[in-house]
């Protein structure tokens, strides 16, 4: 049950949080390894998760069953957001990790005008080096791609990956995504997998009121956790704690449900 718990929640993307950064780190990791475990079982396909993972593990059924309906909801709203009309689209991705999204929609020639990764240093520079080591990823880079900040960072006419913290989101990365071809007149999807979760409440409502303010027909896809008081709640809670991770936004979170569901 601890490892249920464990690794249902973790995130794939990296967080950024006070404190005990290299924990949340850590949780990469680990949903790639359980992704991985679902595509090799056959629940979901993904020829590149295989390439950010150096030991493989297998995951318990329900492992596998959450990140099979993790990724395909995500997924067909997504698909959704990028066919819905035949105008250029962004999409913004916070504490991106080793997701492979761009990559396969890229294969597919269904990807949008500019995808945008954002996550730390340290993340985004293991996955450079895993996209340059890799020719099936790597050959789908354009030809013009450049790395930059010291190989954190890629810039190319329809990808960038950038390293950052979320918790300077408006005073820091937005000034680079402006000077880097963001446009914020272009609908524009920001995604967050288990990413606000991670985050003060100061910071996170930052980056929705930047981007509801700012850019003129966004959007919002949030996968996060609530309910940390029922007993999956509680365990999931606790299983974080041995590990120094904390959820500083949880019950902010589940606040804003509960209002939601009152109103």
């Amino acid at each position: 049950m601890p490892l249920s718990a464990m690794s249902f929640c973790s995130s794939g993307p990296s967080r950024n949080i006070s404190g005990n950064d290299e924990a949340v780190r850590g949780t990469n990791d680990d949903a790639t390894i359980s992704k991985h475990s679902a595509v090799n079982l056959g629940y979901l396909e993904d020829k590149f998760t295989k390439y950010f993972v150096k030991r493989g593990a297998r995951r318990p059924p329900i492992i596998n069953r959450g990140s099979y309906v993790r990724t395909r909801c995500i997924d067909s709203l997504i698909n959704l957001f990028i066919n819905c009309s035949t105008d250029k689209k962004q999409i913004v991705s916070l504490g991106a990790g080793s997701d492979t999204r761009y990559f396969l929609l890229k294969e597919q020639n269904i990807n949008p005008h500019l995808y945008i990764e954002v996550d730390f240093p340290e993340v985004t520079s293991r996955k450079l080096a895993t996209i340059y080591k890799n020719p099936e990823l790597k050959g789908l880079l354009d030809k013009e791609a450049t790395l930059g900040n010291g190989g954190t960072e890629l810039y190319s006419k329809d990808y960038l990956l950038l390293s950052g913290d979320l918790r300077r989101f408006t005073e820091d990365l937005v000034p680079r995504l402006q000077e880097l071809g963001f446009d914020s007149s272009l609908p524009t999807l920001f995604l967050s997998e288990c990413v606000l979760i991670y985050l003060d409440p100061t910071y996170s409502d930052k980056i929705v009121q930047w981007a509801t303010k700012e850019v003129l027909n966004s959007m919002f896809i949030t996968y996060e956790q609530i309910l940390p008081d029922d007993p999956f709640g509680q365990m999931m809670i606790r299983n974080l704690e041995v590990t120094h991770t904390v959820y500083l936004g949880i019950f902010y979170m589940y606040l804003l449900l509960s209002f939601s569901y009152a109103i």
